[in-house]
């Protein structure tokens, strides 16, 4: 007969542990659905049984054009139609109200695993290196549109290492980027005024940059990118500086015409925050106008989400609340960001969903739209 003295110790703490985590499992569904219920949508028409990856059932006959804007540090709070009522974001509220917005999309906690997360459609256990590196080799979500004939390119904030021979091996035709090469590098210097820009495998003259604003420049060749491919369908990624520090004054500011950007990190004030959230906001809208003018817009689907939440000495008020930026946590309000979709042509206006996203879905999305 085998002895009991070693057994019912362990049999004791293994009923411990599984009650332990009964609690915790217990605890942790109650305050999601009590979390859940502080998020109820606004105003718009519930949409049942639509996720992000059925989008082109909802109209579409044909392959679509697709421009992919990702936010830097532009919290769920932060655009009106989420609530967000201290910043003026009339291009997002277009986009929320001519189109669909998934009320629980989630990131990671920091901006680079969401980037490598969406690019490659797998969860970073999968395919994280290091930080700021993009696996070589790998099949992207740019290599597999570019396949299905998409014209493509990337504009804006890069963070993935490796210049132009990363860029053009991830499937991107044309770019124009910041921090091409994560080592060494500063993301906080050149990034708005006099902005440090590579393109075509070298970095832009200071006579090109000088004075001039890294975003005017970006949308300036994503225009010219769209002009160039109106025959064909095309896929941009949009991956924008702002809204991440330094806060800095914008183009719209009256301090603009005098600051010189070698002191962004030391001058930097948050009180420019509302105005670089402005101007990102303005972009988007011009973009959606030049569209228009060349009669691409109705079958054009923009899509606008955010790496992380707001930036911690950030606070804003969200319906009626003040509410710090969360980022870098693994609270609600740290990895749920704003997700919306526009596209005229396959999106009925006005709609809204709670289908769970997260940044692994747009890959499989944009393969079902392009009939991969």
């Amino acid at each position: 007969m085998q002895p009991t003295s070693k057994v019912q110790p362990y049999q004791k703490s293994k009923q411990r542990i599984i009650l332990l985590f009964s609690v915790i499992f217990s605890i942790t569904i109650l305050s999601l659905s009590s979390c859940k219920k502080d998020f109820t949508p606004m105003g718009n028409t519930e949409v049942s049984n639509t996720d992000l990856g059925n989008l082109d059932n909802m109209g579409n006959s044909g392959k679509p054009n697709i421009i992919f804007i990702i936010g830097d540090d532009v919290g769920y709070e932060i655009p009106n139609y989420t609530g967000g009522e201290s910043y003026s974001t009339p291009s997002l509220n277009y986009m929320a109200s001519h189109g669909i917005q998934f009320n629980y999309a989630f990131s990671h906690p920091d901006g680079f695993p969401s980037r490598l997360a969406a690019f490659t459609g797998k969860y970073n256990f999968r395919n994280y290196i290091n930080w700021g590196i993009l696996p070589p080799g790998g099949h992207n979500i740019s290599n597999m549109l570019h396949d299905a004939g998409y014209a493509t390119c990337f504009v804006g904030k890069w963070q993935n290492d490796g210049g132009d021979a990363a860029i053009k091996g991830a499937g991107f035709d044309k770019y124009r980027v910041f921090l091409p090469f994560e080592y060494p590098s500063n993301q906080f210097k050149g990034r708005y005024k006099s902005p440090i820009i590579y393109e075509n495998g070298d970095f832009l003259p200071d006579s090109i940059t000088a004075g001039r604003y890294s975003e005017d420049m970006n949308v300036d060749y994503l225009d010219s990118f769209i002009d160039q491919n109106q025959h064909k369908p095309f896929f941009a990624v949009y991956s924008m500086p702002l809204v991440q520090k330094p806060w800095v004054p914008t183009p719209d500011d009256p301090e603009y015409a005098t600051w010189d950007p070698k002191y962004d990190e030391y001058k930097q004030d948050i009180k420019y925050f509302p105005s670089m959230v402005n101007y990102m906001d303005k972009k988007i809208g011009q973009i959606m106008n030049h569209l228009d003018a060349k009669g691409l817009r109705n079958n054009t689907l923009i899509i606008f989400t955010t790496d992380n939440a707001t930036n911690v000495k950030i606070s804003s008020m969200w319906r009626g609340q003040l509410v710090r930026g969360l980022k870098n946590g693994t609270v609600l309000g740290s990895t749920r960001q704003p997700l919306v979709a526009y596209w005229p042509k396959g999106i009925k206006p006005n709609q809204s969903s709670n289908t769970l996203v997260d940044f692994t879905d747009f890959l499989p999305t944009f393969a079902n739209m392009a009939k991969i």
